[in-house]
């Protein structure tokens, strides 16, 4: 298997896992994508790790939108703009609350430092600003926790042939007084023609204290009022892992679909649920580099080979064969010497040579001829 230069994006936030995995490297191309995720929870794990059920009635769930573009600068330098859309809803006994707002916009680079026949690492660092921050006082359900982000990363693929290793370590830093959280990744994908298929773990853990560690019951009152008791935002020191499996299909080089799913295995202070999703990416190569571009840029794309015009050869003429052995030396035509040349004579010079009379034909001749041999035997007497 050539290992395509196409690397593993993931963005490790606790509020989306939406981000397209596949990303190509080369100068010029252009990218568009389109991501959909949905999240659901009725239980929370809380500070020792135990799984704990929402108040009876209570649920929360929310749909994330992102849209983005991408512009690879250079062959190993890429830049990303993102913006956040997201619709939240929560339920208790009470009442029932929803908000549908833009949450964040953010810009982030890509660079690609290894690259080897095996293996592709790049460095990921992305500013994530949040267009409102977490009001005490709402009767809105929570959609973001409020905060600006820097995200740091380092993605690494290896190749094993057979399938692909792929992993992530970063360090999120979060403002608004939220802790700083260590994000990770690790797993595996498939590759077969246009579809590849994958499972990955991946999780946060909080390395930096949030500044109400020791008056957590300030954020518990907002979400237990808004969030129907969720731990999905907002929370204090959140730690989680979950499974995710996802499916990519490439239409045809502009194009391409992925699927994906998955479920938290276990945390603390964090909510327990499952997300499902998709999203669509468009790629545009009309201003890439053509001495830049890889063939492992599309792998799936075969390259066009115009086809060689027939040429018609003429029939074949007739030719002697000359290797029978035989001196063909004789029969090539011999120019004369100017010695042995035979000068034509004049007119003048030419005589006229009658021509014989032909002798006529005697039917007797042979009678007489035996004749005169039977005289020319008798003796003389």
């Amino acid at each position: 298997m050539n290992l395509k230069m196409y690397l593993i994006v993931l963005i490790f936030s606790q509020s989306a896992s939406a981000e397209s995995y596949l990303r190509p490297f080369s100068q010029g191309l252009i990218q568009g994508n389109l991501d959909i995720q949905y999240f659901k929870t009725e239980a929370n794990f809380d500070s020792g790790g135990n799984q704990q059920s929402l108040l009876s009635g209570s649920s929360y769930q929310i749909i994330n939108y992102d849209i983005g573009a991408r512009y690879n600068l250079l062959d190993a330098l890429a830049l990303r703009l993102t913006t956040s859309i997201g619709q939240a809803e929560s339920n208790d006994v009470l009442a029932s609350r929803s908000s549908s707002t833009l949450t964040h916009v953010s810009g982030a680079a890509e660079y690609l430092f290894l690259n080897t026949e095996s293996l592709f690492s790049y460095i990921d660092v992305s500013y994530k600003h949040a267009l409102e921050k977490v009001d005490m006082a709402t009767d809105s359900a929570l959609n973001s926790d409020g905060a600006s982000e820097l995200h740091g990363q380092i993605f690494a693929v290896y190749d094993f042939d057979y399938f692909e290793a792929i992993g992530s370590f970063g360090a999120n830093y979060r403002l608004e007084g939220l802790s700083t959280l260590l994000t990770y990744s690790a797993g595996v994908q498939y590759g077969f023609d246009q579809l590849q298929v994958g499972g990955l773990i991946k999780g946060v853990a909080s390395v930096v204290d949030d500044s109400k560690t020791n008056s957590s019951f300030e954020r518990d009152f907002v979400t237990t009022r808004v969030n129907g008791g969720s731990k999905k935002f907002y929370s204090i020191n959140p730690n989680l892992t979950w499974a995710e499996a996802f499916v990519n299909f490439e239409i045809n080089p502009s194009f391409s679909l992925k699927g994906f799913g998955g479920y938290t295995l276990v945390g603390s202070n964090a909510a327990v649920g499952y997300h499902v999703g998709g999203s669509l990416t468009f790629t545009f190569d009309g201003f890439a580099s053509k001495s830049s571009m890889s063939e492992v840029d599309r792998p799936v794309q075969t390259p066009h080979v115009p086809a060689k015009p027939v040429v018609k050869e003429p029939p074949r003429k007739f030719k002697e064969n000359t290797n029978d052995g035989v001196d063909q030396e004789i029969f090539k035509p011999v120019a004369p010497s100017e010695e042995g040349f035979v000068k034509p004579l004049d007119d003048d010079e030419m005589k006229i040579v009658p021509k014989k009379a032909l002798p006529v034909y005697d039917p007797d001749y042979k009678i007489k001829l035996k004749k005169k041999k039977k005289l020319k035997k008798r003796p003389k007497s």
